[in-house]
């Protein structure tokens, strides 16, 4: 196990066996929050992409959505979504997409 301090105070443990991977939504128009119908087919095939070459995650992270007018981060739970389905996983939104010490924190 390796312990890592970061500037502001965080405290990581690293585990060996720990993955952690990052994807990008699936595809967004240019104007708008939610995705394009590319983006939709692609997150429809992402189950199968990611157990292939990943497996089934312990916990998916997405930032919270939000509320308002604006839903800036949809996009991202709507690419997620279909893999959550498919294999009855939670999405933890608790973090904001500012909050990377949070979400560092949880997942190590």
């Amino acid at each position: 196990m390796l312990q890592l301090s970061s500037k502001n105070g965080l405290r990581i443990q690293l585990v060996p066996d720990l993955k952690v991977i990052l994807i990008r939504h699936a595809g967004k128009p240019p104007i708008g929050d939610n995705l394009n119908c590319q983006g939709f087919n692609r997150s429809v095939k992402l189950p199968a992409v990611l157990r292939e070459r990943y497996g089934v995650p312990d916990h998916v992270y997405v930032p919270s959505i939000g509320g308002g007018e604006s839903t800036k981060n949809s996009g991202m739970f709507q690419t997620v979504l279909p893999f959550a389905i498919k294999y009855n996983l939670a999405v933890n939104s608790r973090f904001n997409v500012h909050d990377a010490t949070g979400l560092a924190g949880d997942i190590f």
